[in-house]
């Protein structure tokens, strides 16, 4: 009998451990949250939460919701630089004003939200740009679909190992087209 024991003495301590653990969890949980925190009778949801603004109808579509007409939510530059700053904690990067003149152009919607790129482009600020150059030519050369370019006056220049297919570097191109003349010549790989 005392060998049994001896063998499960370890699983015996494990399995007790784990106890006292949901014990001393459940605890603070009774004390933090208190004693009706988890009843299944909870009182209805604050009536300061919106309703929707607008009611579907039967025909409704949620691309219809998104493509419609809406204002713009900055129409001057200056206040444009302002939310940028305040937003990013950063200056606009160098020919903001004619960027958005661009999208002011295109009837670009959400002309200061920046967030995407913003979160994006966040790692790469600790990189020096040698080491970014060295892992995109790194990645350039794969059946990965992933395409170098470097702007060299006011053109698009494909990088050397950049294996894209024919219609992405055409498409490429034809999408900076209009605004390659504001994007300053960049270092090759």
């Amino acid at each position: 009998m005392g060998r049994i024991f001896a063998r499960r003495r370890p699983l015996t301590l494990f399995l007790l451990f784990v106890l006292f653990v949901i014990v001393v969890i459940l605890h603070r949980l009774h004390q933090t949250w208190g004693r009706n925190a988890l009843r299944v009778d909870s009182p209805e949801p604050p009536s300061s939460w919106a309703a929707p603004t607008e009611q579907p109808s039967e025909n409704f579509h949620g691309i219809g919701y998104l493509t419609r007409p809406r204002t713009i939510s900055t129409t001057d530059t200056h206040p444009a630089v302002r939310e940028y700053r305040r937003r990013y904690g950063l200056p606009p990067p160098p020919h903001f004003d004619k960027w958005f003149e661009f999208a002011q152009e295109n009837e670009v919607r959400l002309i200061d939200e920046f967030d995407t790129i913003h979160d994006l482009m966040t790692p790469f600020w600790g990189l020096s740009p040698k080491t970014i150059r060295g892992r995109a030519r790194e990645a350039l050369g794969h059946s990965n679909g992933l395409i170098g370019i470097a702007i060299r006056g006011h053109k698009v220049a494909f990088v050397e190992n950049s294996i894209g297919a024919e219609w992405q570097h055409l498409a490429t191109i034809d999408m900076m087209g209009k605004f390659i003349q504001h994007l300053p010549d960049g270092p090759g790989l």
